[in-house]
């Protein structure tokens, strides 16, 4: 009788249910919990988010953006990675024969007596670089479409630096011809480490305490003096004599100071990099020589410079074709400061076969997988950039170049196929 009251009274009275709460509440004031709860974990939200998509607790974007945020979802993203940019060199990223013929100076209402001075000083420049460095004199009646393109004829045994170029070309060969054209690719690339504070692949940096490097090899060894191998690094103190007290490694002695160069400092800017061929005073010349250029075409060098590092971002390729020689392009580039992220293997000259081949050439270096495209203000290149069906941005005025640069440099490039045109 006993048992049946207790569970007629258990029956009758059921448990008063608990008091409704928000868990996420009680997570955030662990004071508001009840007491019915204490000592248990109510909600672990740590074992809750590994153990559900991260999808369901990352905010949600609308699917209707308003009108202010719009414009910035609907702006295409930037593609650099697997593209080729193929620049024209010649009155598109430099302006040089239009100014020595007074072309550019009538086109756009400028001083011609003015613009041809600026020319002929910019000659004066190419002449020294490309004929003294460059051996154009030796190499001029060649016509080749690549710097690389006598590098299979290369003897690469021969040191170049102590090399006799003197001879000259009398009895003409792919050897002595492919020697030239390596020294002027070393050139090339020595200004473009100078400018980048590198170092070419497979020489180490050097020290900190070092400021010379030895340029010839010395074995003569005596109480006094140290001998040494070319490409050595040395700490020099004071330069001041033939003989200069010097510490290379770990020795420390004499060494004739016509064995060692110094090593050039930091590169402030690009114009350093032109240290192994042209003096500081001769580069500040041209520095000022090129000033007077851009201010005479109304900022036209300084636009195409901030397009073509435009050009250069992510992982893009950027491709210069002249209707010059290669030499006389490479020559260019050098004066007109824009060899610091154009490597010299792909300067292509369209000479010798024409644009339409050169373009070909081109991709076929590459690969179908990039996507290209070509800069330029000619009709040629606009016509093979058409045939290919590569994109063309034509740059024939000032506002076009201008407004080129602005959309490259927003990450919105005009892209307009030539084709569709």
């Amino acid at each position: 009788q006993q048992q049946q009251q207790q569970q007629v009274t258990s029956t009758a009275l059921p448990p008063k249910p608990p008091k409704r709460f928000d868990p996420v509440e009680v997570y955030l004031n662990p004071s508001k919990k009840p007491k019915h709860a204490e000592g248990k974990e109510i909600c672990n939200f740590s074992s809750v988010a590994a153990q559900t998509p991260i999808e369901k607790y990352s905010p949600r974007r609308p699917t209707k953006p308003s009108k202010r945020m719009a414009s910035a979802y609907d702006r295409p993203q930037p593609k650099h990675q697997n593209r080729v940019y193929i620049w024209d060199l010649d009155e598109t990223l430099v302006i040089f024969r239009d100014l020595v013929t007074g072309k550019f100076a009538r086109e756009h209402d400028k001083d011609v007596e003015t613009c041809k001075v600026l020319g002929d000083a910019l000659n004066e420049y190419l002449i020294l670089i490309a004929e003294k460095y460059l051996h154009f004199e030796d190499i001029s009646d060649i016509e080749i479409e690549n710097v690389m393109e006598y590098a299979s004829h290369d003897d690469t045994s021969v040191d170049l630096d102590e090399y006799n170029f003197e001879d000259g070309m009398l009895k003409a060969s792919h050897k002595l011809i492919a020697h030239r054209f390596r020294h002027a690719r070393d050139y090339y690339e020595e200004c473009q480490c100078i400018a980048n504070n590198t170092t070419r692949k497979g020489i180490p940096p050097p020290p900190p305490s070092a400021t010379h490097i030895t340029i010839s090899k010395y074995e003569q060894s005596t109480p006094t003096s140290i001998p040494f191998q070319r490409g050595e690094f040395a700490s020099v103190p004071n330069t001041q004599g033939d003989w200069v007290l010097a510490t290379i490694g770990t020795r420390r002695g004499w060494v004739p100071a016509a064995f060692l160069k110094p090593i050039p400092s930091l590169a402030k800017d690009v114009w350093d990099g032109l240290s192994p061929m042209l003096r500081r005073h001769e580069i500040e010349q041209l520095r000022e020589l090129l000033r007077q250029v851009d201010i005479v075409s109304d900022g036209w060098l300084s636009t195409a410079r901030r397009l073509l590092e435009a050009t250069h971002e992510g992982e893009s390729k950027v491709v210069v074709v002249t209707s010059s020689q290669v030499i006389p392009a490479i020559a260019k580039l050098l004066v007109f400061g824009l060899f610091r992220n154009i490597p010299v293997e792909n300067i292509y000259s369209s000479r010798r076969e024409g644009k339409l081949k050169c373009f070909k050439r081109v991709m076929e270096g590459f690969g179908p997988h990039m996507e290209y495209v070509a800069i330029g203000d000619g009709r040629e290149e606009e016509e093979a950039s058409a045939e290919l069906g590569l994109t063309f941005v034509k740059t024939k005025t000032l506002d076009q170049l201008w407004s080129a640069t602005r959309k490259f440099e927003l990450s919105t490039p005009p892209l307009t196929t030539a084709a569709s045109k």
